[in-house]
């Protein structure tokens, strides 16, 4: 299986990093757009699975990554956005916060890791598409990216870090773009990270050129980024 493959190159991927770097813990964000869910026809028809069977195949992966992840690591910590490929209704307009697909993912994967004792899935303080959480110190920011850009999204998440009290950013994730980036806004690292399916019919209509791709960042106490790995999945 394609996608089956690909996890197990960002897997060997991430655990030559950790040696590298001798991590102790890994956090792992689901950044949206898991489950091609009811958005469009276009979306519906190059789906191969249906929504029901891509939550059941998606969830194993999840799982199995996530385990993996666990016999190695001390610690894993998993974070979830939803993206817009996966809300359960076509206009956007008409889709309540938090009817998405992408949630049933880390609810279906904490059951099933339910006796992993260093595995810990996470709650969002925030809503459903933006997580937040500290590692060694720093405040991180994660959210799919379909309602921010690499340009606004400090802006937007310091707003909500004011008003709700929450450490404002050091670092903020976005994913939606298919493509792996490093961008600095007023001080704050903003990391794009792209999509372990490749292109799809929205990338190519966006003119996003690229390959399946992933990254990861090693963050230290000293260091936000001690680095920042380039992941080639394909």
């Amino acid at each position: 299986d394609v996608l089956t493959n690909r996890l197990k190159k960002y897997l060997d991927e991430i655990i030559d990093i950790k040696t590298t770097y001798n991590s102790e813990n890994a956090y792992v964000i689901l950044g949206g757009d898991m489950i091609h869910g009811l958005i469009h026809t276009n979306a519906r028809i190059e789906s191969k699975e249906n929504v029901v069977q891509q939550i059941m195949l998606i969830s194993d992966l999840v799982s199995n990554f996530v385990y993996e992840l666990s016999k190695v690591f001390k610690y894993v910590e998993v974070h979830t956005t939803v993206g817009n490929h996966g809300r359960a209704m076509s206009n956007k307009d008409e889709s309540v916060s938090g009817e998405n697909f992408d949630l049933l993912i880390p609810f279906t994967c904490k059951k099933e890791l339910k006796s992993v004792e260093n595995v810990c899935f996470k709650d969002n303080k925030l809503g459903s598409d933006i997580a937040t959480f500290t590692v060694r110190g720093h405040s991180i920011y994660a959210t799919h990216g379909d309602r921010d850009t690499p340009k606004n999204v400090v802006y937007h998440m310091t707003q909500f870090a004011r008003k709700v009290g929450l450490p404002l950013p050091d670092i903020c994730y976005l994913g939606h773009r298919h493509q792996n980036g490093l961008t600095t806004v007023d001080d704050v690292k903003v990391i794009e990270s792209g999509c372990v399916d490749g292109m799809d019919l929205y990338a190519i209509g966006c003119r996003l050129v690229g390959t399946p791709e992933q990254t990861v960042t090693v963050v230290t106490e000293k260091h936000r980024i001690k680095a920042l790995c380039d992941i080639q999945i394909n």
